[in-house]
């Protein structure tokens, strides 16, 4: 949030005004001998620049220090942003000491600026953290007083609020809030990393490759420029995914394999795992199912995270199918839903896999009937536009075969759609 880090503007007049009504004080008794009632008035109200001998009179008269003032809210402000640096960095334990500490100052605090970027940083915060509930409840006060808002903090407000959106898998409104702070940002000449950052994670999700190309390197610039190199090593995960999409495969391999060396020089195990997976994700688009296999070996050796070790799963059955290695695929397949089904905490997965078990285990009207019934109306709700697309297919196939021309026809039709909807 560097954009906001001059503007800590402070209201010294909403200062005096505030602290004369909490000592119960009327304008006579705190302008006497200072100033005249209708100056102080003024100088409550920010429509006089009064001069700072009277300000360091009046504030003395309440038992404020003018210099304190000073001091303390620029600390404050300085604090705000370290932060929100620490959010960036993904430094939680140092994001949690700020959030502990601050909440604790900014109870006294009337400079409206300060209190509208701690709150704006909250939200990023809440975002960090997961607590989706809490960030909804700042974007709703967001929205209500974004006419009062500066142009800087409406760029923050709506690049957080788009993350919120994406959170919740609604990244086509999310997108629509990440232009309209980009909107803001073109017009002020600043480029705020974060915004293009998830610009280009946000198209990577949809599977658009030229955009995500395009913000990705832009994003890759800006954080190499400023020595953020983790965040660089996201933004070179999105590139290569996107250069295996558009079948540049050289590309692809050449920013896996630099982020693989570099993942394990530093030993990060979570960048090995999405290394490992991408490279097998890439020769699976090659057709090499033997090295694609071997990758998502060696990336489940590395995962922590449920979801990611049942996705790498999912990938590593199809590849078993492909090579018709029917008994190592059901083998992952079936562990993978009795774990599903025990925890539920994935069900595009759940569905995913399911329908590989229908299919390895040739109940092909039943797979017919579960792809229409409920797996294609659960995906036509969800971003996930590349699965669906490949449901319509394999349907269109499956009626081809029977000889039902019509329906194989509007399957294939609503698979060319959806392509022509996404593809940029």
């Amino acid at each position: 949030m560097y954009i906001l880090g001059d503007n800590i503007d402070i209201d010294i007049g909403m200062i005096i005004a505030i602290n004369r009504q909490q000592k119960g004080m009327t304008q006579e008794e705190l302008s006497k001998g200072i100033c005249s009632v209708p100056y102080l008035s003024k100088i409550e109200n920010n429509k006089i620049t009064a001069n700072e001998e009277i300000i360091v009179l009046l504030l003395s008269r309440l038992g404020l220090s003018y210099d304190n003032i000073i001091s303390e809210q620029k600390q404050l402000n300085e604090d705000i942003l370290a932060w929100y640096q620490a959010i960036i960095d993904r430094d939680t334990s140092q994001a949690d000491q700020y959030a502990h500490s601050l909440s604790e100052k900014i109870e006294f605090i009337e400079n409206i600026n300060l209190v509208i970027h701690y709150k704006l940083t909250l939200l990023r915060y809440h975002l960090y953290k997961n607590q989706l509930s809490s960030a909804l409840e700042l974007i709703d006060y967001f929205t209500k007083i974004k006419g009062k808002l500066t142009n800087g903090q409406l760029l923050y407000f709506y690049c957080f609020y788009g993350i919120y959106l994406c959170m919740n898998q609604q990244y086509e409104e999310g997108i629509q809030k990440f232009e309209m702070a980009k909107s803001i940002s073109d017009k002020m000449r600043y480029t705020e990393p974060e915004l293009i950052y998830y610009l280009a994670l946000t198209y990577c999700r949809l599977h658009h490759p030229s955009l995500t190309l395009i913000y990705g390197h832009q994003a890759l610039e800006l954080f190499d420029s400023s020595a953020q190199y983790l965040r660089s090593i996201d933004c070179q995960l999105m590139i290569g995914i996107s250069y295996v999409i558009i079948k540049q495969y050289h590309q692809a391999e050449h920013y896996f394999n630099n982020i693989l060396k570099i993942a394990r020089s530093l030993n990060l195990e979570n960048i090995i795992e999405k290394s490992l997976h991408n490279l097998g994700y890439l020769y699976a688009t090659k057709g090499d199912s033997s090295k694609a296999i071997y990758y998502y070996l060696k990336s489940l050796d590395y995962a922590k995270s449920e979801i990611n070790y049942l996705t790498t799963s999912y990938y590593l059955a199809k590849e078993y199918i492909l090579i018709n290695d029917i008994a190592s695929a059901t083998k992952w397949i079936d562990n993978a839903i009795e774990k599903l089904k025990k925890s539920p905490i994935s069900e595009h997965l759940l569905h995913k896999f399911y329908c590989l078990h229908l299919e390895t285990s040739g109940k092909e009207e039943e797979l017919k009937i579960y792809l229409e019934q409920t797996v294609i109306p659960f995906f036509e709700k969800t971003y996930d536009w590349m699965y669906l697309t490949d449901c319509y297919e394999k349907l269109a196939d499956m009626y081809a075969k029977q000889f039902f021309y019509k329906k194989s026809s509007h399957y294939y039709q609503l698979a060319n759609k959806k392509r022509k909807q996404y593809i940029i």
